[in-house]
């Protein structure tokens, strides 16, 4: 009996002995450094923030008919029917480029992604808006991105992209088959990332 306690002992302590070892040994890998590493070894901090002129973060349509773009941008000019947004990008570095990407997704709405028709437009410098996006559909836009910014450089103060984003059911659905009380809500989502 003797002897298997004092195996067990034995197999115990150098059990704990392994794992000491291997505990140094990963640990001491981990806080040493490489010292032949070449070429720029950079980190890039930031955030990409997003602000609403509405209280939600989406728009919803109601009770349309079918109609072109031009019709869109020409009947579509009060609140609530557009969607204005900023995407704020800042950093503590001048210089530095803060991607984002801009998404919409359906929300709700017995109306299909394939009869909504997006326009968006961008806040220039001038003070005027510029279509960005225009006429598309929900469904053809790859996994609902509208804005793929990669070359957004931020400030230390900070860099602000306005947007006005409209929808209407397209001009190529058949308005007999729409019904009268037909809704669809969109989300808008900004993923940003350095």
């Amino acid at each position: 009996m003797e002897d298997n306690s004092s195996k067990k002992i034995l197999l115990t302590v150098l059990g704990v002995a392994i794992l000491i070892v291997a505990v140094v040994g990963i640990s001491f890998a981990l806080f040493t450094s490489n010292d032949n590493v070449t070429g720029e070894n950079t980190i890039k901090s930031g955030t990409v923030t997003m602000s609403f002129s509405e209280k939600t973060n989406g728009i919803t349509l109601s009770n349309a008919l079918p109609m072109s773009e031009a019709d869109a941008l020409q009947q579509l000019t009060k609140d609530g029917d557009y969607f204005d947004f900023d995407v704020v990008t800042k950093t503590s570095k001048a210089g530095t480029v803060i991607p984002y990407k801009v998404s919409v997704a359906k929300i709700s709405g017995d109306l299909t992604d394939d009869q909504i028709a997006i326009n968006l437009q961008k806040l220039g410098t001038d003070g005027n808006y510029t279509s960005i996006v225009s006429g598309k559909k929900v469904s053809e836009m790859a996994n609902g991105v509208i804005v793929d910014a990669t070359d957004n450089a931020g400030t230390a103060t900070g860099k602000t992209d306005s947007y006005r984003l409209r929808i209407w059911i397209a001009g190529d659905q058949d308005a007999s088959a729409i019904a009268s009380d037909s809704k669809y809500s969109l989300r808008v989502n900004v993923n940003g990332g350095v």
